[in-house]
């Protein structure tokens, strides 16, 4: 007789573990598995919702509408005029015959007054002053899109930054787990000794101390991976999950030799750019306050009805009208705004040279810190491999009775002190990598990468 089961039960079986499976794939929540947390979405998202981006891009949009105001000014201007108004009696004018003799009153006016017209104005010559404050309002609006291109730089350099420290404080929380088990194995070997009067109970206590010290680094480090993660949140803009795994791939880490990473950061950071920029608003505004000494000159047309009703009608008529105003004295008021305006473009060329320098030395700094700290990494992996050597021999001569325990807790702590250091590296590294980015700027970073 063959088993319970049948075929058909066997093929209903199969159906089901191909659509567990299948489940598994496209929908591993509800594995309860959550999918690992890449260092690009992390990116995407702060772009998108962090609250310093959205203040910059607001910045943007208020110098955009200041830019468009300006041009207004150069463009005429159409007003719908309606006036009205009430008088005791209509408005008289005395008459008088060819003699020169009067002769009595005329009504010229209206007892209730309405006046509905339609008027043209148009700014024909304004000595510079409307075309300069367009080009400060152009340089304004690239000087704010420079500042939000660099403030989104800095947002990823704090972000990467922050990510990379919640890694490195995984990292010493691995660490501080692999030796407490170390201080728990050694400790049931020292009690084997000591149940048996091999040692004596100094030994067991200080096996006890160091497995007590072991957990309180633990409860430290554990400690110090919250801390990381609010960090991580601020530099993100958004709270991070915690229950998904943070992953970061790291790439080539090579510069090419010969670099020039001063003249790449020179080129490539907004920061000059956008003092560039308020340095020329300086001046479009100086010139702006000097058009003001010189002569306005405005045209003004305008038809218009008049009447006694809400809606004229009885009297149609049309006005035209040229304006020349000229400031003959102001007490040197618009010299003075000029000249205020000429003394800040000055102080920020000032700035701008201070600035030139202080890219240079944050794109040698940044380009120094990864060349140490890819040595720093190389030479911490053959330290840890050397303590790792060192813990094992020391542990081995303790078994064998030639060595005491202070030689294993020494090698203890020098092997906990190379496998930190060993995570150190590995993260000095990446903020290393992530520090030369932003001191070169995202479109000089890309520069290195082409090359």
């Amino acid at each position: 007789m063959g088993p319970w089961w049948g075929g058909r039960t066997v093929a209903r079986l199969r159906w089901s573990l191909c659509l567990l499976l299948l489940a598994l794939v496209w929908f591993p929540s509800a594995a309860g598995a959550e999918a690992p947390l890449s260092l690009g979405e992390l990116e995407s998202r702060a772009l998108e919702v962090h609250p310093v981006l959205k203040a910059l891009r607001a910045s943007v949009r208020g110098k955009e509408a200041a830019l468009e105001q300006a041009r207004a000014g150069l463009a005429p201007k159409l007003d719908l005029v309606l006036y009205g108004s009430k008088a005791k009696e209509p408005p008289k004018a005395r008459v008088y015959d060819p003699l020169d003799k009067p002769v009595g009153y005329a009504v010229t006016g209206y007892e209730e007054t309405y006046r509905a017209a339609l008027a043209l104005t148009q700014v024909l010559y304004s000595g510079g002053t409307l075309t300069y404050q367009v080009r400060a309002a152009e340089a304004a609006m690239e000087a704010a899109r420079a500042e939000e291109e660099r403030g989104r730089e800095g947002v990823l350099f704090q972000l990467r930054s922050a990510l990379y420290g919640v890694l490195r404080a995984k990292g010493r929380v691995q660490v501080a787990s692999r030796v407490v088990e170390l201080s728990e194995r050694y400790l049931e070997r020292v009690k084997a000794f000591y149940s048996v009067g091999m040692v004596p109970r100094a030994e067991l206590l200080r096996a006890q101390v160091a497995l007590s010290n072991a957990k309180v680094n633990l409860i430290r480090a554990n400690g110090a991976v919250e801390r990381a993660y609010a960090m991580l949140d601020r530099a993100c803009g958004f709270v991070v999950p915690r229950d998904r795994e943070l992953v970061v791939e790291a790439g080539d880490l090579a510069i090419p030799q010969g670099v020039d990473v001063q003249g790449i950061a020179l080129r490539s950071r907004r920061e000059l750019r956008s003092l560039d920029m308020y340095r020329r608003q300086a001046l479009a505004l100086a010139g702006a306050a000097d058009g003001q000494g010189r002569p306005q000159l405005l045209f003004k047309g305008e038809a218009y009805r008049v009447g006694p009703d809400f809606f004229p009608s009885e009297k149609e008529d049309y006005l035209l009208s040229l304006t020349l105003q000229w400031r003959m004295l102001d007490f040197g008021e618009v010299r003075a705004r000029a000249d205020q305006a000429r003394a800040q473009a000055e102080a920020l060329l000032g700035r701008f040279g201070d600035m030139e320098l202080q890219i240079r030395q944050e794109a040698v700094d940044a380009f120094e810190r990864l060349k140490e700290a890819r040595e720093r990494l190389a030479a911490a992996d053959v330290g840890l491999k050397q303590a790792e050597e060192d813990h094992r021999i020391a542990e081995r001569r303790y078994d064998a009775r030639v060595g005491t325990n202070l030689d294993v807790l020494d090698a203890r702590v020098r092997l906990e002190q190379a496998m930190n250091d060993l995570v150190d590296a590995r993260y000095d590294l990446l903020s290393a990598q992530a520090a030369l980015r932003y001191a070169l700027g995202e479109e000089g970073w890309g520069m290195v990468l082409r090359n």
